[in-house]
């Protein structure tokens, strides 16, 4: 019973998908959502907040509850946006901008097409963000709790650092074992090897944490670290050492 309640970790590194992948709907969400023309963007780009400071005056003393005039507002600057646009056809289509720049083409609405990798993972590693190539979880079964860290955002750095300093302290005089897994590039989740000992993806701790740089180095000193190497987005060996 002690055991179950023991705390312990799991890491998971991530593979990039294989771009075999990228038009599967079993791997990536498709959606297709309506965008701006590329008139309309230059015009935003270029002009906006001139734009925004001439609708802010109108509407101190008019409504536009139908965007008309903002619309209005919007084509007087067409001219100086065509002028941008020409420009810049010329300079990535030297040889054929003629063919593709139309007004047609620039003042039609776009379809931007957008693919989001799916993740099948079972709990609680179904707390994931995909912009980490690492996910670290601190479990403390005795406290029904599951800590989520991470390097993609301030909090998730704030817990890689907190727990993993405190896992670290534990550690030191009660083992703690981690669990290393890899989510591959065909969305398998692979099972690497049980360290019976705290393992910790040191490369965001520190960070987002009130600590004196020479007390994180002092915790982190014996404790074992694990990384990968592999070509870019390719896992071809995990490593474990101090």
């Amino acid at each position: 019973m002690q055991s179950r309640l023991r705390p312990r970790s799991i890491i998971v590194f991530e593979e990039l998908l294989d771009d075999a992948h990228w038009n599967d709907k079993r791997f990536v969400k498709i959606t297709r959502e309506k965008i701006i023309s590329e008139i309309d963007e230059v015009v935003f780009r270029n002009f906006g907040q001139e734009l925004n400071e001439r609708m802010a005056e109108y509407l101190k003393k008019h409504q536009d509850p139908d965007d008309e005039h903002l619309k209005a507002l919007i084509r007087e600057y067409y001219p100086s946006a065509r002028q941008i646009l020409r420009y810049q056809y010329k300079e990535n289509y030297p040889r054929s901008w003629k063919k593709k720049f139309s007004s047609r083409k620039i003042t039609a609405p776009r379809v931007e097409v957008r693919r989001e990798r799916l993740y099948k993972m079972p709990q609680p590693l179904c707390w994931w963000d995909g912009r980490n190539r690492y996910q670290q979880y601190f479990m403390m079964p005795s406290q029904k709790a599951v800590c989520h860290g991470g390097g993609a955002g301030s909090s998730q750095r704030k817990t890689q650092s907190l727990f993993g300093l405190a896992f670290s302290l534990v550690d030191s005089q009660k083992r703690i074992p981690t669990h290393i897994l890899v989510y591959n590039r065909h969305n398998e989740l692979l099972f690497v090897i049980t360290v019976n000992r705290f393992c910790l993806v040191a490369n965001d701790v520190g960070s987002n944490y009130d600590l004196p740089y020479d007390k994180v180095r002092g915790l982190l000193m014996n404790v074992l670290k694990a990384t990968t190497s592999g070509e870019i987005g390719r896992i071809g060996a995990v490593s474990i050492k101090k």
